[in-house]
């Protein structure tokens, strides 16, 4: 479980990244009708991580965009700002909607950086 005074210091980060995020979706795709687009991250305990960002379009067809640059500066910020010890997540999951809603989901377990279909999926 994660405390408040860890969501205190990873909000702004997280939120930051929502904004990137919106707006990244509405430039790649801007002709096309975009539903959701997920940022998948994996830390690893060597202070590593590995990212993908996948659009799902309405018409249910999935597409890679490039992580860009200002998106890796947030994820090193968010990745510095992680909790230690028995808070600490190892998986960040940041899903953003056209209204611009967003949902996070974190996973805790270490081995999910060893995920070897983690770019093929």
């Amino acid at each position: 479980m994660t405390t408040a005074d860890d969501i205190f210091r990873v909000d702004p980060i997280i939120r930051e990244l929502g904004r990137l995020l919106f707006a990244l979706a509405n430039s790649e795709r801007p002709g096309s009708a975009w539903a959701t687009v997920l940022l998948d991250v994996r830390f690893d305990e060597e202070g590593g991580f590995i990212s993908k960002i996948r659009t799902n379009l309405e018409n249910g067809e999935v597409a890679s965009i490039s992580t860009p640059k200002d998106i890796s500066l947030q994820l090193i910020e968010l990745n510095a700002a992680r909790p230690v010890g028995q808070h600490r997540w190892h998986g960040f999951q940041l899903e953003v909607t056209t209204a611009g809603d967003c949902q996070v989901d974190l996973n805790y377990d270490p081995a999910c950086t060893d995920d070897p279909d983690f770019f093929t999926s």
